[in-house]
């Protein structure tokens, strides 16, 4: 298992870990260093480290691991070389589970990375333009004098949200019972 998660996370990460599964200090391997190589039963880095060490964490994964993102609404820049270091793992990983309490916050765009890492080849987001065409509006815009293919917008909501519902979404809100308990 491999969990990315931004630096400030990551100790809890282990502590939770140790908490609710009853594991060993040993059998987890906290990255603070970037010299550092993946190894134990879990290993917890920062995102950082995934984009610098992208070829670590994948031997350390093979085909029958298992990457846990945390606060993946950090990755709705499909363009930056972190999100695409974190697309990559996933890919790579037998299992993928993307958390966020935000996935989106202004656009149906910035989901499209996490839809993506979570399943590539699904046929409503397994193509940036055509996702983009059909959720966000998605067309080419003239500014000065260049063309540009524009995202900004949000289209067939309704549609869109029962789809992350019925495919990818598990959603659980504080006023639900036993989650405030829960809560660190």
């Amino acid at each position: 298992v491999v969990v990315l998660a931004p630096s400030s996370l990551l100790f809890n990460w282990k502590k939770e870990f140790m908490t609710w599964l009853g594991l060993e200090d040993k059998d987890i391997n906290v990255i603070k260093k970037g010299k550092q190589v993946p190894k134990g039963k879990i290993t917890i880095a920062s995102y950082d480290y995934a984009q610098k060490r992208l070829d670590k964490i994948k031997e350390y994964l093979g085909v029958r691991g298992v990457l846990i993102v945390d606060e993946a609404h950090n990755m709705k820049n499909s363009k930056s070389k972190r999100t695409e270091a974190i697309i990559s793992i996933a890919h790579a990983a037998k299992r993928a589970i993307i958390m966020s309490g935000t996935p989106f916050l202004n656009k149906p765009i910035e989901i499209w990375p996490l839809l993506y890492a979570i399943n590539p080849l699904h046929e409503e987001w397994n193509d940036y333009s055509k996702f983009a065409i059909k959720f966000c509006e998605g067309k080419i815009i003239k500014i000065n004098k260049k063309r540009i293919f524009s995202v900004q917008g949000a289209s067939q909501i309704e549609e869109f949200h029962d789809l992350i519902r019925n495919e990818v979404m598990v959603r659980r809100l504080k006023t639900d019972d036993g989650v405030l308990d829960q809560l660190p």
